[in-house]
């Protein structure tokens, strides 16, 4: 199966030169290709450089135009790439947009370190915006941690007779036609468009992972009326996983009538383990949700225990102590006329704060089990 890591502009094994600043959120309008990827750029306004190593035989830049591209004496920025010093042709368009892929090289040497640079020549101080790196990795390179994306369709992946092949993907509109995909990580991202001819009522898809609890997702077509084709969607993310093998089932549950379920790619991040390439191995762009439960912090809930328990031991350290009255012996009834609420206090206490606690993971896990889930576009290179 051929797939592309990504290396996202965060990465620290990018080389940059020059006054390069970290942006997140400031683009999010620009385009109908989605959002940057991890919804982070970097950019400057001068001229600037960056690079980065891998072991490949394809590798692309990707980045956001701002500005739709005018005559005149305001301009926007120009690049250069090349591929171990040797120039490779670059792409230019006239409009504002994101995710765009600003140069690409074919045909490198198999299992040989190389190195892309791209020099950026700004005017008019329009900023220029770098979004990520992604190349198709030599068989060589570590794939722990790093973000990957698969070809559709694609070994292990099966659709239920009806989908349909669009120009941009997959698609159907069938009650109940299904997909599924055995697949290695820790979390998957499906990636969908809506198209503005097709219906665009609101519907909806459900996924299960390992044959656990069903998950419902929205599709929501009626986007797609306003700005044109939207690609690169994110109709659902998987939660985190341990790492190994899972199988997923994704069902379609709307109609003919209603916004389709659609398919242009599928976004894994691997799991990690004990070896690791740092100059070809992206960051995680997933939050592990290993100390929470159910949205909760673990370490949250430990503060509130320990400072409760840390209250309760103060009160009761100030108590009249049994050798500070001569009545109180083991046995009598006025020390268990003063033990009595305080032990009761403490189990009461105890017991309210367990309740609030579990109460509010019950219920952001069964909001997380009902609700539909709508989450913010990652990243793909261009429609398919």
């Amino acid at each position: 199966m051929s797939y592309w890591i990504f290396v996202d502009d965060a990465n620290p094994a990018i080389n940059y030169v020059g006054p390069w600043i970290p942006d997140h959120g400031s683009q999010d309008t620009v385009g109908t290709f989605g959002l940057p990827v991890m919804n982070t750029l970097h950019g400057v306004a001068t001229d600037a450089s960056l690079s980065y190593a891998f072991k490949g035989t394809s590798v692309q830049i990707i980045g956001t135009l701002q500005y739709s591209n005018v005559s005149g004496p305001v301009t926007n920025p120009s690049w250069e790439c090349f591929v171990d010093s040797i120039a490779i042709p670059v792409q230019t368009y006239a409009g504002a947009e994101s995710r765009l892929v600003l140069c690409h090289q074919d045909v490198l040497l198999d299992e040989v370190e190389h190195t892309i640079t791209l020099n950026v020549h700004v005017s008019n101080e329009r900023m220029f915006w770098f979004d990520a790196i992604s190349y198709l990795p030599s068989s060589s390179v570590s794939l722990d941690g790093a973000l990957l994306t698969m070809d559709v369709p694609g070994p292990n992946m099966q659709f239920s007779p009806g989908w349909s092949k669009s120009e941009f993907g997959y698609v159907t509109s069938t009650p109940g036609l299904t997909f599924q995909f055995n697949f290695s990580g820790i979390t998957l991202l499906w990636i969908g468009y809506y198209d503005q001819r097709l219906p665009n009522a609101t519907s909806s898809g459900s996924y299960t992972i390992d044959d656990g609890d069903e998950i419902m997702f929205l599709l929501n077509g009626s986007l797609a009326s306003f700005t044109g084709n939207l690609y690169n969607q994110i109709f659902f993310q998987t939660p985190l996983l341990s790492s190994g093998i899972h199988n997923l089932q994704v069902t379609f549950n709307g109609n003919s009538q209603s916004t389709p379920l659609t398919l242009n790619g599928i976004y894994i991040q691997n799991g990690t383990s004990s070896t690791t390439n740092s100059t070809s191995t992206p960051p995680s762009f997933t939050t592990p949700i290993s100390n929470s439960i159910f949205g909760i912090s673990t370490s949250t809930i430990s503060t509130v225990l320990v400072n409760f328990t840390s209250t309760m031991s103060t009160i009761t350290s100030n108590m009249p102590r049994e050798a500070e009255s001569p009545s109180l012996h083991p046995n009598s009834p006025n020390q268990a006329h003063y033990i009595a609420p305080i032990v009761g206090g403490i189990i009461g206490g105890l017991a309210i704060l367990t309740a609030c606690i579990l109460g509010a993971i019950y219920i952001r896990k069964r909001r997380s089990r009902l609700s539909f889930r709508t989450i913010s576009p990652l990243h793909s290179i261009e429609p398919i």
